[in-house]
């Protein structure tokens, strides 16, 4: 639990540093264009799902890592707030970019999260 308190709060740190990302600048990266949640789910199971899953694959795990299972939209939209915050506005996830996350797959992401909140 602290371990993922504090990956929390470095984040944060990184956000407040770094300046966080707004909706305005995230539709000007995609060109305002609507990002489909079969986007979203393919890249969840491309980046997270292999150590965010009820059973995750990577064999360092035995249960969701931190806590969070990110197998379904509704799941990734209930840990919006820690996915941005880890995943957009920083690179702390996914940890140690071992699944390669582009920085357009990052704004692509945060453009979703975006329609998510506007919804």
């Amino acid at each position: 639990m602290w371990n993922h308190t504090r990956s929390v709060l470095a984040g944060l740190l990184a956000s407040l540093l770094t300046g966080c990302v707004n909706a305005q600048s995230m539709a000007e990266t995609t060109g305002g264009n609507k990002v489909d949640d079969r986007e979203i789910a393919s890249m969840m199971e491309k980046h997270c799902i292999s150590c965010h899953a009820a059973e995750p694959s990577n064999e360092i795990y035995a249960a969701p890592a931190g806590g969070l299972s990110l197998e379904t939209l509704a799941s990734v939209r209930e840990f919006a707030w820690e996915i941005r915050l880890q995943t957009v506005d920083s690179d702390l996830m996914p940890l140690g970019n071992t699944t390669d996350m582009t920085q357009a797959e990052r704004e692509q992401l945060g453009s979703w999260l975006n329609q998510q909140e506007d919804q």
